[in-house]
């Protein structure tokens, strides 16, 4: 299995078991990988990505935001590091959930089987402002982020 593979089926499957992040992290996680996993070069070890570079090219071919853009980085980076403690067998480095949250996260593993399982997605705005849109579900479709898309665009205020 290649560098690549791996690290999505890290994200994607092992992460979210190991009770390290809580179920929101790993589902932030996964929905970034999900979105450019097929800019990520397939025969170039992970210890060589170049995060900017893959999340740049990203962002310009899909029209991404450069705010967008850096939260992309931020994710991408934290889910690289996660990968490389779990390759180097270093999970003492990855953050432990504190035990309550441990139970929590596994209700909510239980409950992300189901169809109905959602995610919160933080989009970083403009300085100093974070926007979250909670209870998106993990299966979202292009049809439901475009009808989500123009909601939004009908709040939007006409500047001169």
């Amino acid at each position: 299995m290649n560098d690549k593979n791996e690290f999505i089926d890290f994200i994607v499957n092992t992460l979210p078991s190991l009770d390290v992040v809580s179920l929101t992290t790993a589902n932030n996680l996964r929905v970034v990988l999900n979105r450019v996993k097929g800019y990520i070069p397939v025969n170039i070890p992970y210890t060589s990505w170049d995060i900017n570079s893959i999340v740049d090219v990203f962002a310009k071919t899909e029209n991404i935001s450069e705010s967008a853009a850096v939260g992309y980085k931020t994710r991408f980076r934290s889910a690289l590091s996660k990968f490389d403690s779990y390759k180097n067998g270093n999970l003492s480095k990855l953050s432990k959930l504190p035990k309550n949250k441990v139970a929590n996260s596994a209700n909510l593993a239980t409950q992300a089987l189901n169809k109905h399982a959602t995610f919160a997605l933080p989009i970083p705005l403009r300085e100093g402002l974070i926007l979250n849109i909670g209870n998106l579900p993990l299966d979202l479709t292009e049809d439901e982020a475009e009808k989500i898309t123009r909601i939004i665009k009908s709040y939007a205020v006409i500047k001169n």
